[in-house]
């Protein structure tokens, strides 16, 4: 009988080697491993032999040994506490050499990152690990559990520092400060406070900084960047290697608070037109005279510098003629009454009106020559003309509330010039008067600068508020104020009970608010408005379905990934156009690189061989070359306006200049300067700003003159930097790349 006992024993016991060995394999296939090595590991298990193995690479990541020994553990001790493995046992098993070994890729891929950052400093640990791509973060950052152990393992490779609190670190020498230490929360926290809430990890807290770090001098690091890159070509505008996208710039060092106001220089660096209002007149007067009454300033310089929208230039009969208007209210003509009494023998007589209008016998609506106008209108009259002749016709086209005029300029004899030009006889009430035809353009610019851009004022406001020599003059050409902005529909909208009035422009802005969203919808595709067509399709989009989920951006962002190419990159015009189904447009922010800027993790978005050209790829792509890179020392922004000023062969605002700048030079320009006006101020040998405005955003209005080009480091090497002349087409990667270079959107 005790026989027969060992054998219902030793069943038991089998039956539990194969249960556990079952429950192993099955672990195995979840983790995928493969078959011939699930069938070693379970093997080696059973006959107590457990190898250590450092990795174990499947299907779905990398697992070390420590994970899969201690998930076997459990399956086979027995429950309670004593059965699971300490972790300093688990760690005892593992070879010391495999634990501190970092991979070489992640080594080259350090030491690239800390090129790009300055020397000598310490930074945050946690800018290092954005840094690194998401493939790489899986590969060979995460078994080492943080990043900091990577550091610290690779110290001595990678030639750096590390902080003793783990969260900065600095490549080079060793830096004179330490890091700002964080403050316990713990200690700041008293019964009264809120309960605290969950600490990000050490490795992701940044470092508060009380200066930015410099940038880096971009000579030693590009010549690095090659050495490191082997024979591939960096040339001055394409400095991006097929690796990663460079870090932008710096946080900015100049607040809006610490900028100066705008104004003119005493070196004439910086012209105002608002200057020349106690020279030029708002009425036509010969420029020849202008040029006696401003010393120093030539013909040239009038046609050059202030030929602006506040101002106006005509050339009848062989002479020009000029006067300074203002504009739509850019320039304040308050101070003009010193001009007007040097030339006010040219300021056009009212009171000769009636003997014109009387020439036309009631006649309206049809042209009469100006030599027969003038020989049909009373003698007296016509010889208190000022200009006369041919150039008289300038005087009807200061009067264009009663006449309207037709010239042909510019020719040498006056008889086919009279012949030529004509005057028609207007049907009163005329409603039609804009700023550029007003003959009150003094009172148009002073009651503009007064009635708000956004919104309504009263009458009586403004009519306390004018002074009396222009009531005198609206009083004479109009009759009373409410004449007056009836006679200018297009710059004022008076209500119904003519009390309150407000700005054309804004009248028509609320109409369009008021209008159905598909009206506006197809108004702004008739104004070719992207801006507006993709803030009202979201619009569309939020009245149809207000809890579509694609309102939620990050479930906008997850499906507009599905749709990216799987290798090589696609420009974002061509993607939004053809890639993306119309319903999922709708639900587009109307800031479209922002968007896709803020999600690294599903978009690779970068500038491409022309600024304002942006690509789009999946996150890990390799870059093609024509990468516009991101970081500009001031010698190279220098050039960029240099070079974009003398190409267009002629003065652009400082708007235009900026638009067409790479991103990472609109970032240095923004955050370094103050703004693009700032930094070319700086610079009076090179370029000279002249301020058409005085009102709104002067700065950007403001237009820029090439004096003298800036130097260049080397004839040969400027030669090949120019950013349009060099070709990369044959490194597109996408089938489906477009070669559309038109600009897709601006965000300033």
């Amino acid at each position: 009988m005790r026989s027969l006992r060992p054998a219902p024993y030793h069943s038991l016991t089998t039956h539990l080697r194969c249960d556990i060995s079952f429950r192993r394999t099955a672990y195995f296939k979840r983790l995928g491993l493969n078959p011939k090595l699930c069938d070693t590991i379970c093997s080696d298990i059973s006959s107590g032999s457990w190898p250590v193995r450092a990795l174990l690479t499947t299907s779905k990541g990398v697992f070390t040994s420590t994970l899969l020994r201690q998930e076997l553990s459990k399956t086979d001790s027995k429950p309670g506490p004593s059965a699971s493995p300490s972790p300093s046992s688990l760690a005892s098993t593992i070879s010391p050499n495999l634990q501190n070994e970092v991979a070489e890729e992640l080594i080259e891929e350090l030491k690239l990152i800390f090129i790009r950052f300055p020397k000598d400093t310490w930074l945050p640990i946690s800018d290092i690990y954005n840094e690194i791509s998401i493939k790489m973060r899986k590969e060979f950052v995460r078994p080492h559990r943080t990043l900091y152990q990577v550091l610290l393992k690779a110290q001595s490779r990678l030639q750096i520092h590390l902080d003793p609190t783990g969260i900065s670190c600095a490549h080079g020498n060793l830096p004179l400060e330490t890091p700002a230490k964080k403050t316990n929360p713990s200690a700041e926290v008293n019964k009264t406070s809120p309960p605290p809430t969950k600490e990000p990890p050490e490795e992701e807290k940044k470092i508060p900084q009380t200066h930015p770090p410099p940038l880096p001098d971009p000579l030693p690091a590009t010549a690095t960047m090659n050495t490191l890159m082997g024979s591939l070509h960096v040339d001055f505008y394409y400095n991006v290697g097929l690796r990663e996208i460079p870090p932008p710039p710096a946080d900015f060092n100049v607040t809006p608070s610490s900028l100066q106001k705008a104004q003119s220089t005493e070196d004439g660096a910086v012209l105002s037109l608002r200057d020349f209002v106690p020279f030029i007149p708002p009425f036509f007067v010969p420029l020849d005279e202008v040029l006696r009454h401003i010393v120093g300033y030539t013909e040239e310089h009038i046609l050059s510098y202030l030929n602006m929208k506040a101002m106006e230039m005509v050339q009848i009969a062989g002479e020009k003629y000029i006067r300074l208007y203002g504009g739509y209210a850019n320039i304040s003509l308050e101070g003009c009454e010193s001009a007007e009494e040097v030339f006010k023998k040219y300021k056009p007589k009212l009171e000769l009106l009636s003997a014109f209008v009387k020439a036309f016998d009631g006649i309206y609506d049809k042209w009469m020559p100006l030599k027969m106008l003038l020989h049909k209108a009373d003698p007296v009259a016509v010889a208190q003309l000022n200009p006369k002749g041919p150039a008289s016709i300038v005087y009807f086209a200061q009067m264009q509330h009663v006449f309207s005029f037709s010239v042909v300029g510019g020719r040498s004899d006056d008889a086919e010039d009279e012949l030529s030009s004509s005057v028609l006889l207007r049907k009163q009430p005329y409603t039609g008067l804009t700023y550029e035809t007003t003959p009150t353009p003094k009172s148009l610019n002073f009651i503009l600068q007064r009635v708000p851009i956004e919104g309504s004022l009263d009458i009586h406001i403004i009519q306390n508020q004018l002074p009396l020599s222009l009531q005198k003059e609206i009083d004479s050409y109009y009759g009373n104020l409410i004449s007056f902005f009836n006679a200018h529909v297009s710059n004022f909208f008076l209500m119904e009970n003519n009390t309150v009035v407000m700005r054309t422009r804004y009248r028509n802005r609320m109409q369009m608010a008021s209008l159905p969203l598909e009206e506006q919808l197809k108004i702004a595709y008739n104004n070719r408005d992207k801006k507006k067509i993709r803030s009202i399709r979201r619009r569309i989009a939020f009245r149809d379905n207000p809890s579509h989920p694609f309102h939620d951006p990050d479930n906008l962002v997850r499906e507009l990934a599905k749709y990216l190419p799987h290798r090589g990159f696609v420009t974002l015009k061509s993607f939004l156009r053809t890639n993306i189904p119309d319903e999922i447009l709708f639900f587009m922010p109307s800031k479209i690189n922002n968007f896709f800027a803020n999600y690294p993790q599903y978009f690779q978005h970068f500038e491409y061989q022309i600024p304002g050209t942006w690509c789009i790829s999946r996150p890990g792509q390799p870059l093609p070359r024509g990468v516009i890179r991101q970081q500009f020392s001031e010698d190279d922004l220098l050039r960029l306006v240099g070079e974009y000023v003398q190409r267009n062969s002629s003065p652009r605002s400082c708007s235009c200049i900026y638009l067409n700048m790479p991103h990472g030079a609109q970032e240095v320009i923004r955050k370094r300067h103050g703004g693009l006006y700032y930094f070319i101020k700086k610079y009076p040998q090179y370029f000279n700003i002249v301020l058409g405005s005085d009102t709104g955003n002067m700065k950007s209005a403001a237009i820029v003159h090439l004096v003298s080009p800036p130097p260049t480091q080397n004839r040969e090497e400027a030669a090949g930097e120019s950013m349009y002349e060099l070709s990369n087409s044959e490194h597109n990667y996408d089938e489906g790349h477009s070669n559309d270079n038109e600009k897709f959107d601006h965000d300033l």
